[in-house]
């Protein structure tokens, strides 16, 4: 991870000492499903670090919780991908802090804030991490919290949750995405903004630079400054869509004149014609275009360590 550079004054908060109930939210379908006894252990982990720990098996079982307990909670631990973080955004009480533990099958967030699956670790942040409140992007009054896509990678995305039957690893995805080079046509989409519109064929619309396998398509994104980092771009083809993942690679692709680049706190994506578009919010199926996108500052609170807050621009947490 990058260091990058205070925006706007932002600045990291303790955790209130006063709290010591905490949720931790399993989601068993996400990445390979082995979590059963890495939720164990860090669940005694917690105890014994003086906590009490209340277990929700899933995103319905979490709403039930919050509905028979409103009051407030230190922190919800989110065990599985980066889907599983989206839905608890969405579901739990704004401002909640959110500790990531990676147990999907990308965990693109967990490892741009330096999060991995141990359990002392985990149990050490609960205790000692410090607070930050990124931007977070809302796509047809869905909160999420890396990126939005509408093309290619969508139709896989969809493709590979359509015929899901439980959990998932990165080879699942060489089916969806063989099928997707033979058959998908690269519809056309166009982007509705108060700067203009701009059509194309393949969309990416980042608050957070993580993208699937590392690519670069958008490292600049901060999820600080009140906008979404837009890339589109205007070929469609099969091998169009090769020649813009090399030069992506090589970070050059923002110079070809055929990729347009911008920052936007609002945009409508419409499909253009009468072919169906997908887009996929953060590794999951969003929908079908239209859909409306904006930004929500500040709506996306973490628990990370204090040197990741540093890194990342945030002020010191007062004592």
């Amino acid at each position: 991870m990058e260091s990058v550079a205070q925006v706007d004054g932002r600045r990291a908060e303790a955790l209130d000492p006063a709290l010591t109930n905490v949720l931790m939210v399993v989601n068993r379908t996400a990445g390979t499903g082995k979590h059963a006894k890495f939720s164990g252990k860090l669940q005694a982990q917690l105890g014994a670090a003086g906590f009490t720990v209340n277990l929700a098996a899933g995103i319905p079982a979490a709403q039930e919780f919050f509905a028979l307990h409103p009051e407030p909670l230190r922190v919800i631990l989110t065990l599985g991908g980066d889907g599983t973080v989206g839905a608890m955004l969405n579901v739990a009480p704004p401002g909640t802090p959110l500790v990531v533990v990676p147990c999907g099958t990308e965990n693109l967030l967990a490892r741009y804030i330096g999060n991995t699956r141990n359990a002392a670790a985990i149990a050490r942040l609960v205790t000692d991490g410090v607070v930050i409140r990124l931007d977070a992007g809302c796509a047809g009054g869905r909160l999420f919290s890396l990126m939005l896509s509408a093309g290619f990678d969508a139709e896989v995305v969809h493709s590979l949750h359509q015929a899901r039957t439980g959990n998932i690893s990165h080879l699942a995805y060489a089916w969806p995405i063989f099928k997707a080079l033979r058959s998908y046509s690269f519809p056309g989409l166009v982007v509705k903004s108060p700067s203009g519109e701009f059509a194309g064929r393949w969309l990416f619309c980042m608050n957070l630079p993580p993208y699937a396998r590392g690519l670069p398509i958008l490292p600049q994104a901060t999820g600080q400054d009140g906008a979404l980092d837009v890339c589109l771009l205007k070929k469609g083809s099969i091998a169009a869509g090769i020649w813009y993942m090399c030069n992506i690679l090589r970070g050059q692709h923002q110079r070809l004149p055929s990729v347009y680049t911008h920052r936007m706190a609002e945009l409508r994506i419409e499909p253009l014609g009468d072919r169906p578009v997908p887009y996929q919010l953060d590794g999951d199926p969003g929908g079908h275009l239209p859909v409306d996108v904006k930004i929500v500052p500040e709506r996306l609170t973490l628990v990370v360590r204090p040197e990741v807050a540093e890194k990342l621009g945030f002020g010191n947490a007062p004592n």
